[in-house]
């Protein structure tokens, strides 16, 4: 998903949630979009450590290939 779709989103929500109280949509789509923030970073996190674990399933390999060849 697009941050303008999320925007796009949170807009929408917060005026069927708040159709008469702006401060109170602003509140909802900050916390709206600030929820859309947390789960993209444990995304990024999670990446990072299957990007990490595949990097030393590579040199163990890569290892293993060296010791092969000796």
């Amino acid at each position: 998903m697009r941050a303008n779709d999320m925007i796009e989103e949170a807009e929408q929500v917060s005026r069927e949630q708040y159709p008469y109280d702006p401060r109170a949509r602003l509140a909802f789509k900050c916390g709206y979009l600030e929820g859309y923030i947390k789960r993209m970073d444990a995304e990024i996190e999670s990446l990072k450590q299957f990007q990490k674990n595949d990097e030393e399933e590579i040199l163990t390999l890569q290892q293993q290939l060296m010791e092969k060849d000796i």
